[in-house]
């Protein structure tokens, strides 16, 4: 079984190799922050995520 964030890099992974259509930044994207709300889910997640990250990098 596999969770939601792990199928987004497999994606993520897929799409670098123009093996499926999409961009790869949005599959890894989607997975960092699946990932980053599994194991921390605290304000401190929502607050990191709607800042724009950590010294303004994207998530």
């Amino acid at each position: 079984m596999l969770n939601y964030s792990e199928v987004q890099f497999m994606l993520a992974e897929a799409a670098l190799k123009d093996w499926i259509d999409g961009a790869d930044s949005v599959y890894y994207n989607n997975g960092v922050l699946a990932y980053m709300q599994m194991w921390l889910p605290t304000s401190f997640t929502a607050a990191l995520l709607t800042s724009g990250g950590i010294n303004g990098a994207v998530f």
